[in-house]
């Protein structure tokens, strides 16, 4: 298990990556993490490499990213949904 933060001042961070904006929102799912940043960046990662973003996508969403959530899918495996408030 890796102990993850948005903070910007860690301590003894175990891994540091670089995001293209502010971290507002995370979720976990092992071995999925998903983070949603400032100007609707969306950075997904697998914890198996943590240190490396396995995908990077914009929020399809028309307002700022609120709230997502990972979760293990029966026939596709793994995957996130993303909500905001209007």
């Amino acid at each position: 298990m890796f102990p993850s933060t948005g903070r910007y001042e860690m301590p003894q961070a175990m891994a540091t990556v670089s995001l293209p904006e502010r971290c507002y929102l995370m979720n976990v799912q092992y071995p999925l993490m998903v983070l949603g940043t400032a100007e609707h960046h969306i950075q997904i990662f697998n914890l198996s490499n943590p240190t490396t973003v396995f995908k990077t996508m914009q929020s399809p969403l028309k307002l700022q990213t609120r709230v997502v959530t990972c979760f293990k899918a029966s026939t596709t495996g793994q995957g996130f949904a993303v909500g905001s408030v209007y």
